[in-house]
């Protein structure tokens, strides 16, 4: 709460006494709720570490709450941990671990950890690469978005189904059918 406490005294010039109050009230509430498992306030607490949102950045606060959220199931925090292993952001770059926390989120429907994951067997980074994987996991992608990052997917479904057999390619299309989400929590 310390670090938390700062960040908003920092601010506190800016916001109407009212408004600040608000914050930290809001702020403490959340802290409680986090600090009681709940999943939902400890990704918001990660996030808000993360990105400096009503407390001062800071990555390995982040971190914890995020894991801690993710390890109870929750897909959204799962995914940022995938990210976070992916992109170096808070931990040691680990094309591994990003894909295991991409993995759990995806079997959950997180329809943006599904196109990384499928991207990841595509590429064989941090998975053996598996292009039937990869078809399949983008193909749950692309079922689930809309817009550009639909056509993103597509581009690359596009790319991967070039190197498919015909016995791999509905291998993979027998795979979109049969999947469904399996919630952890």
């Amino acid at each position: 709460i310390r670090r938390a406490a700062a960040a908003l005294q920092m601010f506190s010039s800016c916001l109407p006494r009212s408004e600040y109050t608000e914050v930290r009230s809001q702020l403490r509430r959340m802290r409680r709720a986090a600090d009681q498992d709940n999943a939902e306030a400890q990704f918001a607490l990660g996030n808000m570490y993360m990105h400096g949102r009503g407390v001062a950045q800071d990555a390995a606060e982040a971190i914890r709450w995020m894991r801690l959220a993710a390890g109870q199931g929750f897909a959204r925090a799962q995914f940022n941990m995938g990210m976070s292993y992916d992109t170096g952001a808070g931990v040691p770059r680990d094309a591994a671990a990003a894909a295991r926390w991409f993995r759990r989120a995806a079997d959950q429907g997180e329809a943006s950890a599904q196109q990384n994951l499928g991207v990841m067997y595509a590429n064989g980074d941090g998975v053996p690469q598996d292009v039937v994987a990869a078809h399949q996991w983008l193909s749950l992608a692309a079922g689930a978005t809309t817009g550009p990052t639909r056509n993103a997917i597509l581009q690359n479904l596009a790319v991967v189904a070039r190197q498919l057999t015909a016995s791999q390619l509905a291998d993979a299309e027998r795979r979109v059918r049969e999947w469904s989400p399996v919630r952890e929590r």
